[in-house]
């Protein structure tokens, strides 16, 4: 019984698929190339603002392990020390 469900779900699933036609093929493999673009400018904005980032903390004197971004008055600043508490 088993056998036969289990030919009868393998059979139903193959009559199920479609093909992608040719445009659709395109279509999807236009998608893919167009990610993937963005992945790559996604890339290049995040070093464009990392070079402004650096510049900025460079020209504030922060040197760039403790300098911090403030977004919220846009600017540059050296990060607060944290208190060690002793216990």
């Amino acid at each position: 019984m088993r056998t036969i469900t289990l030919t009868l779900t393998i059979a139903a699933l193959a009559l199920g698929q479609t093909p992608l036609t040719n445009e659709e093929k395109l279509a999807l493999e236009n998608a893919q190339l167009k990610l993937a673009l963005l992945e790559s400018q996604k890339k290049d904005i995040q070093a464009d603002a990392q070079k402004v980032f650096e510049g900025a903390c460079k020209r504030a004197g922060i040197d760039l392990a403790a300098c911090q971004f403030d977004q919220a008055t846009a600017s540059v600043k050296k990060a607060e020390a944290v208190k060690q508490v002793k216990k």
